[in-house]
């Protein structure tokens, strides 16, 4: 490997050995953010929803295929099981089902704030 292939590796298994496993709601935020970071500097980066031509189809499809198999394994024994069954081979249509599928549009903090009189 190059100089340059031996940092972008070092990049990208840094960044995605940075993503948390996505078990429940509250793991949403910082599990989206880690997952844009690490697709940021991939390969699939800027990937739109079908492969730019035909003569690269067959590539598209193989990043397409790794990338979102990585980030499925960035999810839960129990939140898997749910998109796996989706058959999906595409990193922005699994990123949208994780979203669909576990409603994380309408999370709302349930912390509960602290009595200010408990000391």
């Amino acid at each position: 490997m190059t100089d340059t292939a031996n940092f972008e590796h070092s990049c990208l298994t840094t960044l995605y050995n940075a993503i948390p496993v996505l078990d429940k709601p509250s793991d949403w935020s910082e599990w989206n953010d880690r997952v844009c970071d690490f697709i940021q500097i991939s390969p699939i980066a800027e990937d739109g929803g079908a492969p730019p031509d035909k003569d690269q189809a067959k590539e598209w499809y193989r990043c397409q295929k790794f990338y979102t198999a990585m980030i499925m394994m960035k999810l839960s024994h129990n939140a898997a099981p749910r998109i796996r069954a989706l058959e999906i081979s595409d990193v922005q249509s699994l990123l949208k089902a994780v979203r669909e599928r576990f409603n994380f549009d309408h999370l709302k903090d349930d912390e509960v704030e602290e009595d200010p009189d408990r000391s």
